[in-house]
């Protein structure tokens, strides 16, 4: 009984945190067989074991563990483990911060199409976290990755068009990609569309359309969103 909860819950963990390919265990695998495994250098399993570090799943959470075999794993260039590396090494989680070899891991995890770890290495090129600015460089991993669906790149898109701080000032573009990450819910972006609807920017102006938008929004309890609604009624 003790292993079958174990084989589901990992199984639910691999489909969880897959990205780009699809993770396997062998069916009635324990997680004594995962470290065998593991052990003889099968990428996958390196990976998978740590996520078993991670989230303790058939054994006590342990964060150094979890960066050893992500560490393992990532070596190996499996995508998903030089992602997770690199969030170890961003977050100082199991091991000691370190912003540049956070980048590296993303680097590699960006190179196989990760999208997160595209957005995460746009944040890094737009602020210049443990690699030089290059903002060049952050709208392009944005947008590999807003193409891809992420949802917090095609929020990171919009805003660096809509303020443009970083780039030249684009409403239209900022519309567009807002319209995107709306489209899956996402409370802030579906207020501003609504804002830029109701005053014009980036398009014609549209009353009716923006208060849809901005009821979406104050339907997820955005502050910002119920304050426009009160004021246009």
């Amino acid at each position: 009984m003790k292993y079958s909860l174990f084989i589901c819950a990992l199984l639910l963990l691999a489909s969880i945190e897959s990205c780009t390919e699809k993770r396997t265990i062998d069916k009635g695998e324990t997680f004594f067989e995962l470290t065998e495994r593991a052990e003889n250098g099968d990428s996958v399993a390196q990976y998978l074991l740590a996520s078993c570090y991670k989230n303790g799943t058939g054994v006590e959470p342990n964060k150094e563990k979890m960066v050893e075999w992500y560490r393992k794993s990532a070596i190996k260039g499996y995508d998903s483990a030089c992602y997770q590396l690199g969030n170890c090494y961003m977050k100082g989680d199991g091991i000691l911060k370190n912003d540049y070899l956070a980048v590296f891991w993303y680097k590699k995890a960006s190179e196989k199409g990760i999208d997160k770890a595209q957005n995460n290495l746009a944040n890094c090129y737009k602020k210049g976290i443990g690699t030089n600015v290059n903002i060049d460089s952050a709208l392009y991993l944005y947008q590999e990755a807003a193409n891809h669906g992420l949802i917090s790149a095609q929020s990171n898109l919009a805003n660096t068009y809509m303020t443009g701080t970083y780039t030249e000032q684009n409403f239209k573009k900022a519309l567009f990609w807002y319209k995107k990450a709306s489209e899956k819910g996402d409370a802030d972006a579906q207020f501003y569309v609504g804002y830029l609807l109701l005053n014009g920017l980036g398009t014609q102006k549209d009353t009716l359309l923006a208060k849809k938008f901005l009821n979406m929004a104050a339907k997820q309890k955005h502050s910002k969103a119920i304050e426009q609604i009160k004021f246009l009624n």
